[in-house]
């Protein structure tokens, strides 16, 4: 859109930002993939002059992303991890172990940031009668637009903070300061690794983010691992599948009933259950699995 714009007096800084849009416009294919990898790293793109080196300039803005990645698993490690030195920092407070990890690191012992208060809009007021001469005398008074004070008077305002970030590591800065402000519960995911925020005092281990090429989340997916492990170590388990197909086949050639069948079915899920529990031994469950129906000649185990 600036190509055939002649600027002959304009400054250096509007010829700049002109020359970064070119530069954007025409390398947005590679950008974009590693900018918009995360919301952070959106609001932050990489800045690339207009003479340098792409390549070397992606590769420095990688090892950058690559460095703070590192620093804050670290700072979160140290801050929220319950295991982490659990002997020493399980006491402190998220706030308070921060603190020590920068006085560890010859960091300064406080945070700078550029804040600022405004008023925004909030929600409608009730309608309500109101006096308009009194209205238009306020307004005269204090050089105030009629409709403007109308305005004010039909709906609520709130203070909020704005704060102004001038790098991607003030933004990360500004987060954690708040996550630790907030008392976020912060936990790293035992099965990508990955950190997230959950809500309650439970035992939260797995987080609930669907990765790319899958189709459910780490704690469906944990769930499932956890389960089929369980039951690879459950030798129960295994002995009643053997019987159950062993004891289905004979009923479908009436060797058995089936009402019998049903019955042995039930009965041999309670000692399933108290094999797996460690009251009877795997041993004594085929003993008795052998012994239902006892015209059948028992193999020799």
């Amino acid at each position: 859109m600036y190509e055939d714009i002649d600027l002959p007096n304009a400054d250096n800084e509007v010829l700049e930002m002109i020359n970064r849009y070119r530069i954007y416009r025409n390398y947005k294919w590679l950008i974009n993939h590693l900018a918009f990898g995360s919301t952070a790293s959106a609001l932050f793109p990489p800045a690339i002059m207009q003479y340098a080196d792409l390549a070397a300039a992606m590769l420095d803005y990688y090892k950058y992303l690559i460095m703070l990645q590192k620093e804050y698993r670290d700072i979160l490690e140290f801050c929220f991890e319950s295991k982490y030195y659990s002997e020493v920092l399980s006491d402190m407070t998220p706030s308070a172990r921060y603190y020590l990890y920068r006085k560890i690191n010859k960091m300064p012992p406080f945070v700078e940031f550029n804040e600022e208060q405004r008023l925004i809009m909030g929600d409608k007021k009730s309608p309500l009668d109101y006096d308009f001469s009194a209205f238009a005398d306020f307004a005269q008074e204090h050089d105030i637009d009629a409709a403007t004070l109308i305005y004010f008077h039909n709906y609520n305002h709130n203070p909020v903070l704005r704060y102004r970030c001038e790098s991607l590591h003030e933004f990360l800065e500004l987060e954690l300061n708040k996550l630790i402000e907030y008392n976020v519960n912060l936990k790293c995911c035992e099965r990508c690794g990955q950190w997230f925020t959950y809500k309650g005092n439970y035992d939260a281990r797995y987080c609930n983010r669907i990765h790319l090429g899958e189709l459910r989340s780490c704690r469906d997916l944990a769930a499932e691992e956890n389960y089929k492990m369980k039951m690879a170590e459950n030798k129960a388990i295994p002995i009643y599948r053997k019987y159950y197909r062993r004891y289905s086949a004979r009923v479908k050639v009436n060797q058995i009933k089936k009402n019998e069948f049903k019955k042995w079915k039930y009965e041999a899920l309670v000692k399933r259950d108290e094999c797996s529990a460690g009251n009877i031994t795997p041993e004594e469950y085929i003993d008795w699995l052998e012994g239902c129906f006892p015209n059948r000649k028992r193999k020799d185990k």
